[in-house]
């Protein structure tokens, strides 16, 4: 796991992905309206090099477009950045049937639009006669949210799942008493769970924590028969600092510093009982797709230990 409160990043788990778009950054491979023109490689792009390719419209309502068919609650994602102008850009799939104003500033933004309906065409047109703008890394990919880039030059092409394998000591894993332990976010609340647990290999006994539906939730399973279940209200896409104590009679649920639920009557799995640890269930089902600074198993803490913890 990334240190604590290191100042370091987080590892990034996402599912496999597809840009639907064959030419993600070279837009002369694209269709154009009129007397727009496309100046390729023409300025550094959010991957530092000199890769981004200049839009300029010299006359409005200008665009170029490219067609790629992707189902309902599909997801366009793209790098923007003005050169020069004031007006803003549309972004638009099914030749138009719906679009979006996307803002463009003088930095690099990534702009992302998941449509409802089926895109089969999609449109980015510049509004404004004489506007300049920079344009890097255009993908659609069928997710309910934008995944991180995945370059094309010809072809679509497909990123498999993020695994972690290895990712820790059975020595780690006390049975009777402990504290499971994530700091991260969900790359997205789409209703799908995002699972990480400590477990026997199966489902009959098992810790673990999991985001779904704007909601952190936490339980203990002993022998196929929940201990104790905690449900919190929060905003899973955003970091927290997360951690479920278990012991006997004794269990409680901390976010950010605060202990939000707390059960004082079950059980603990027998010693040597739980002996694995996943992103997932475990038979790799239902995995976590989120941003990842920490993962841990700690003996049992103390509330001014848990409240030092899981402070924000």
């Amino acid at each position: 796991s990334v240190v604590p409160d290191s100042g370091c990043g987080s590892w990034l788990w996402e599912p496999q992905s597809t840009n639907l778009f064959t030419y993600s950054s070279d837009y002369t491979q694209w269709n154009k309206s009129g007397s727009m023109v496309i100046t390729s490689n023409n300025a550094i792009s959010p991957d530092g090099t000199q890769n981004a390719s200049l839009l300029t419209a010299n006359a409005a309502n200008q665009f170029i477009y490219l067609s790629a068919s992707a189902a309902a609650n599909s997801t366009i994602s793209l790098y923007i950045k003005r050169k020069t102008g004031t007006g803003d850009i549309e972004l638009s799939n099914n030749g138009g049937s719906s679009y979006t104003i996307l803002s463009v500033t003088d930095e690099w933004n990534r702009v992302q639009v998941t449509f409802a309906a089926g895109t089969n065409q999609t449109v980015i047109k510049i509004n404004t006669s004489g506007d300049e703008i920079y344009l890097w890394g255009v993908q659609l990919e069928a997710l309910s949210y934008a995944s991180s880039l995945i370059p094309t030059e010809g072809s679509t092409v497909t990123r498999n799942q993020d695994l972690c394998t290895n990712g820790g000591s059975l020595a780690s894993i006390n049975s009777t008493s402990g504290t499971l332990y994530f700091e991260g976010a969900a790359l997205s609340d789409d209703g799908d769970i995002k699972l990480f647990e400590i477990n026997n290999g199966g489902t009959t006994d098992r810790v673990f924590i999991y985001y779904r539906f704007g909601t952190i939730r936490a339980s203990v399973i002993v022998g196929g028969v929940t201990q104790c279940s905690f449900n919190i209200a929060e905003n899973v896409t955003e970091f927290h600092k997360v951690a479920i104590k278990y012991k006997e009679n004794d269990f409680a649920l901390w976010i950010d510093g605060v202990e939000v639920a707390t059960d004082t009557s079950g059980i603990t799995s027998s010693v040597g009982t739980l002996n694995n640890i996943d992103f997932s269930n475990s038979s790799n089902g239902i995995p976590l797709f989120g941003k990842t600074k920490a993962l841990a198993v700690f003996p049992y803490l103390s509330d001014s230990e848990l409240q030092s913890l899981t402070t924000i």
